[in-house]
């Protein structure tokens, strides 16, 4: 059996980090008490 990654898979891994970080502040004015 052969081993499949994930860039083989057409998975960006540093791309998904980097959409994180432009994420996390948008995320942040999200949070309200009542939740």
């Amino acid at each position: 059996m052969s081993e499949i990654s994930y860039s083989a898979s057409g998975v960006d891994i540093e791309a998904g980090d980097r959409a994180v970080e432009l994420m996390k502040a948008s995320i942040a004015k999200a949070t309200r008490p009542e939740v």
